[in-house]
């Protein structure tokens, strides 16, 4: 899809409010956490205990370890898959926070592809072309007041043409050597180290004396806006970036507990307004179904974490926080114990405004995705199936976003708040 000249302009607009003082309504901050390769859904938050059409869990019991159950529990009406013994994070995180919590099932994607199908669960459109995702979207649209509207802290997170007013620290964390200009820029593995270059207060002006030489030359219209946009931002950030350097490690790749230590500390100096983090976890498990079993349990152990964090600055209330994965597992195994794609998948949303001790959505003895009510999110064979473009705009219109502007013509779900 091309994004119209009116959606990119309107973006810009609100993009440029960046010293703006923020309005009197505090809009909800998000965060988005990718598990990303495609996660089992009948692991925790989609069981199908019993049927002979779906390998769950249980497939993987040790028969030898009494301690290894898989069990149906509900917390405060919410139900979900456990396992004591394999996945103790998982019911230790909705013993805590099924009250705050949201799962939404059935959600449909279309593909089996990695790349498109996390285009289209990021950003809701059916493209192979990356527009800008969720976080992208509700950080440009709610950037006044904030150095920046979103900070990827993932890799993943696609700015699209709202790039002026996100920032990335890089896969081994090179935002800190941008912003602290005492910081080495680290050198490529082999490279002498005479070739190390640590830029001086002259090299920063002259760099910024050539930038805004550059916009003194453009002619009017989205692309000055952009690097007008772009440099107030940085300049903004710059004045503001103890936070980012004291936590990010110049030639290391962000950990996940570093990136939602360093979302929350984000979010509550009111830095940005949306963050985008992956659990940096391989959930591409074609060969090795057991392990999603590990993987579920160190993601809720961080999940924890983060919810822990956020209620401690006094940010849950108006801080929605979506789990997500591009797609689910097959229901069955294949011959090398693996499972493969399956376009359907599940997500979880926690805090800011959600109703908890909720599932939503619902799927047939395949985990393919059934009819709901759009405006409940519940089951409804009238209704129509969920899919990411309905998810999406839903999500940003939750967010005071018009999902109009981003993914037209969508009926938008409204399950959850």
């Amino acid at each position: 899809m091309s994004w119209s000249r009116r959606a990119v302009l309107a973006a810009s607009a609100s993009a440029l409010g960046v010293l703006a003082a923020a309005g009197p309504t505090r809009r909800r901050r998000l965060i988005v956490v990718l598990a990303d390769g495609g996660w089992d859904v009948s692991y925790v938050f989609d069981p199908k205990p019993g049927l002979a059409t779906v390998e769950g869990p249980e497939v993987d019991r040790d028969p030898g370890d009494r301690g290894d159950v898989e069990a149906l529990q509900t917390f405060s009406g919410l139900t979900v898959q456990v396992n004591e013994a394999r996945r103790p994070a998982v019911s230790a995180f909705f013993e805590a926070w099924a009250h705050r919590c949201a799962v939404v099932n059935g959600i449909f994607v279309g593909s089996i592809g990695h790349h498109l199908a996390r285009v289209r669960m990021l950003t809701g459109i059916a493209s192979s072309h990356p527009g800008p995702d969720l976080a992208q979207i509700v950080g440009a649209s709610h950037a006044s007041g904030v150095a920046v509207g979103c900070v990827d802290l993932s890799g993943f997170s696609s700015p699209g043409p709202l790039a002026a007013t996100s920032i990335g620290v890089g896969a081994r964390s090179q935002l800190a050597s941008l912003l602290d200009p005492a910081a080495p820029i680290p050198r490529p593995a082999g490279l002498p180290s005479e070739r190390s270059w640590i830029p001086d207060a002259a090299d920063l002006d002259a760099l910024t004396s050539y930038h805004h030489d550059r916009l003194a030359l453009l002619p009017p219209g989205p692309g000055a806006a952009d690097l007008g946009v772009a440099l107030e931002r940085a300049e903004a950030l710059r004045d503001r970036s103890d936070t980012l350097t004291s936590i990010l490690q110049p030639g290391r790749a962000p950990t996940l507990p570093g990136q939602i230590d360093l979302a929350v500390a984000l979010l509550a100096e009111e830095l940005c307004h949306t963050v985008f983090l992956d659990t940096a976890e391989g959930w591409d498990t074609h060969s090795d179904t057991v392990s999603q079993h590990g993987l579920f349990d160190r993601t809720f152990t961080q999940l924890d974490r983060l919810v822990r964090g956020l209620r401690s600055a006094s940010l849950l209330d108006d801080t929605l926080v979506v789990v997500l994965s591009e797609m689910t597992r097959a229901p069955v195994r294949n011959v090398q114990g693996g499972k493969d794609h399956w376009p359907h998948t599940s997500a979880l949303l926690i805090g800011g405004g959600t109703v908890g001790g909720q599932v939503l959505g619902h799927t047939d003895p395949w985990l393919q995705a059934l009819p709901i009510d759009l405006q409940t999110g519940l089951p409804d064979p009238g209704g129509v199936r969920l899919d990411h473009a309905s998810f999406l705009a839903g999500l940003l219109e939750r967010l005071d976003v018009d999902p109009g502007a981003w993914i037209p013509g969508v009926q938008p779900w409204r399950g959850a708040c």
